[in-house]
């Protein structure tokens, strides 16, 4: 079992880690853990990693928007590619690229983000998902994803 050790605010973006350290110091009259060991066995180590470098890019560039993750990064309808839609930067959507060039490493992504609740990263997977599925026919969508049909 590998660890990944985050400070605090990165562990924040993702709600389960979040509520479980929560849980942790509201046991009256005790200190919450200087470092605190939470399992995530339904997240691959490369995934966690992912989302690890997701969230210290977004702190790195906080404002205000983060308060309690309640901030949306794709616009819906999705209309086109998401290097082309304003509210998304340029280095989320390079990330997402990256990303999408494995679509294994996308889908086990997807799957450890919904796991660990942590909403605008989720939206920036499906949207990168929809955006593989626009204009395409059922038969292109089965060559896209021939491991899923």
């Amino acid at each position: 079992d590998e660890g990944v050790e985050v400070n605090r605010s990165v562990a924040c973006f993702m709600r389960v880690v979040q509520n479980m350290a929560d849980e942790d110091s509201d046991h009256e009259g005790d200190e919450p853990q200087e470092k605190l060991e939470i399992p995530l066995a339904k997240v691959d180590a490369e995934s966690l990693g992912l989302i690890v470098q997701f969230a210290e890019n977004k702190l790195k560039h906080a404002g205000p928007e983060l308060q309690g993750l309640n901030f949306s990064v794709v616009p819906r309808p999705l209309s086109g590619p998401l290097r082309e839609t304003e509210s998304i930067t340029e280095e989320d959507a390079t990330f997402m690229d990256d990303i999408a060039e494995d679509l294994d490493k996308l889908f086990r992504l997807t799957n450890a983000v919904n796991f660990v609740d942590c909403p605008p990263l989720l939206e920036l997977c499906t949207a990168r998902i929809a955006q593989m599925l626009i204009g395409k026919t059922p038969k292109e969508i089965r060559e896209i994803f021939p491991e899923v049909f």
